[in-house]
């Protein structure tokens, strides 16, 4: 990340945190209509699903979304460039 901080400045910042935050969402919203994260979570190496079981539904939510940062780091790590370029194409950015 500090990678795209240093080369896109605020644009890869607010990109990478309006993904994080549709991820975090995204998984909020999962949990909270039903979707069974303890297998998922047993699977991924909590061996306690006692943890899983009695956990909120945000600390559940929280739990999934950290598992797939390095997911949201690529898509950013992707994204950014392709995203900057088009916009200094088109004008939107300074070169």
């Amino acid at each position: 990340m500090k990678i795209i901080s240093t080369q896109y400045g605020a644009f890869g910042m607010a990109f990478h945190i309006a993904i994080s935050l549709a991820s975090l969402g995204m998984f909020y919203f999962l949990v909270y209509s039903g979707v069974d994260f303890t297998a998922f979570m047993t699977w991924i190496g909590m061996q306690d699903s006692k943890i899983a079981t009695g956990a909120s539904t945000f600390v559940v939510a929280y739990a999934v979304h950290k598992v797939f940062a390095p997911v949201r780091i690529g898509i950013t790590f992707v994204s950014v460039p392709v995203l900057v370029r088009h916009f200094r194409k088109i004008g939107f950015f300074k070169k």
